[in-house]
């Protein structure tokens, strides 16, 4: 494994994945709403600027600056695929098995034997 930083290396480093981060986010702008305990204070911005700090995943061997961020990337580029599946995959038998259990019970609809 090659832990050299090279000139795309991100000094904003997330300790959780933005592919995860995603999935609370407005589509069009990639941005959430944020609370930060210690001010009181909510606002939103884009999940490139939350749960994230500089250089988290660097750290120094024989006077070298050395990162596992490249390596976690790759990780969670291949995670993000299974995750993905798995939430569309998920979703569509929640939505058939919401569907069947309501659909008897509303007032405005009568099933057919």
């Amino acid at each position: 494994m090659d832990y050299s930083i090279d000139d795309n290396h991100p000094v904003n480093q997330h300790y959780v994945p933005q592919f995860l981060l995603r999935r609370f986010c407005d589509n069009k702008t990639n941005q959430v709403y944020v609370y930060d305990k210690q001010t009181g204070r909510s606002f939103r911005t884009n999940i490139r600027n939350i749960i994230a700090e500089r250089s988290f995943y660097d750290f120094k061997v024989d006077d070298k600056t050395k990162s596992i961020e490249k390596w976690l990337t790759q990780i969670e580029g291949s995670a993000a695929n299974i995750i993905e599946t798995k939430i569309t995959r998920e979703k569509g038998r929640f939505y058939k098995s919401f569907t069947f259990h309501c659909y008897p019970n509303h007032p405005d609809k009568k099933l057919k034997d």
